[in-house]
């Protein structure tokens, strides 16, 4: 491991610029319908919020430069690291630029299968959030139990296994 952290995610921003993902690429979901092009974002394909969160993102890297680069340095592997970046990348350029290694067609449908074990109809109101949570029974994927939660987080703690012990 030869690069730093700023390095790697200076050479992350400049590989994204060309990008242009679509919708496909933003949860939606989870954050609400995306937000309109300002006149600026017209200019350069950018979300109108995304020069500010682009500034602020990038400051707080040079403000915490050596806490990122002590982080980057004692992850495990590359895969680890370079998620790292990507993450950064994505907060300062948005959805539009940077694609995160989850966003996949493959999560997508697993994302609509958790969906279906969803109840609408039975829901809980969740303190901070615009919307209810619903029930979601996972009895079908034979995990007994039935919980209130968002279905993105059933999806990442059961789907994408996120926090599952491998061992060593």
């Amino acid at each position: 491991m030869s690069r730093s952290f700023l390095w790697s995610y200076l050479t992350e921003l400049a590989a994204s610029l060309p990008h242009h993902y679509g919708d496909e690429n933003y949860d939606a979901a989870r954050f609400g319908p995306p937000k309109a092009h300002g006149r600026l974002g017209r200019m350069v394909g950018i979300g109108s919020r995304q020069p500010r969160l682009f500034a602020r993102t990038t400051k707080f890297v040079f403000k915490s430069r050596p806490q990122l680069e002590w982080l980057y340095r004692h992850l495990h592997d590359a895969p680890s690291r370079a998620l790292l970046v990507k993450v950064f990348s994505y907060r300062a350029l948005g959805h539009h630029k940077v694609k995160l290694p989850l966003s996949t067609p493959e999560y997508w449908q697993m994302r609509a299968a958790f969906q279906q074990l969803a109840d609408p109809v039975d829901t809980r109101p969740a303190p901070g959030r615009a919307n209810a949570l619903p029930r979601h029974r996972l009895h079908a994927r034979a995990i007994p139990l039935e919980v209130y939660f968002s279905t993105a987080g059933i999806a990442s703690i059961y789907g994408v296994e996120q926090y599952h012990y491998r061992g060593p």
